[in-house]
């Protein structure tokens, strides 16, 4: 039986004490080359958040305009401000319209734009970038 406080007692007692350097600068390097993988996903995120409630809102107010257009039958009467139209509070506007078509457009926080046009030949939905590739506005359409 040995006696305490001989050097194996010692030695095991400093080694038991900590992590060494390697060991907590290989942990560092892990924490980093994941978050280097992890964070432009999540950075995309809000941007892509923002453009789908424009999308959303632009949708939503496009339903109203049809709304109205079914009991006035005249797409003008439900322009953005016109007496009795009622936009439910959705931010976006009807910028243009005739008697038989109309077009809806939005403005989201990343700036990008999105608008729905109507008219005889169809729905087309367009978008306009402000020029980053984040958002839910990459290729023009949505």
């Amino acid at each position: 039986m040995r006696k305490p406080g001989t050097t194996d007692d010692a030695q095991r007692a400093h080694r038991d004490g900590g992590f060494t350097l390697p060991e907590l600068l290989l942990t560092i390097l892990i924490v980093g080359i994941l978050a280097a993988i992890a964070l432009p996903s999540f950075v995309g995120q809000s941007d892509k958040a923002h453009d789908t409630a424009t999308k959303s809102d632009v949708r939503n107010l496009v339903s109203q305009v049809e709304a109205c257009h079914a009991l006035a039958r005249d797409y003008t009467a439900c322009e953005t401000g016109a007496p009795g139209f009622d936009s439910g509070g959705i931010d976006g506007a009807v910028v243009e319209s005739t008697a038989d078509s109309f077009e809806v457009s939005g403005v989201s926080a990343t700036g990008n734009r999105f608008t729905l046009t109507r008219d005889a030949d169809g729905v087309v939905r367009t978008c306009t970038s402000t020029g980053s590739d984040s958002g839910g506005c990459r290729n023009g359409s949505w």
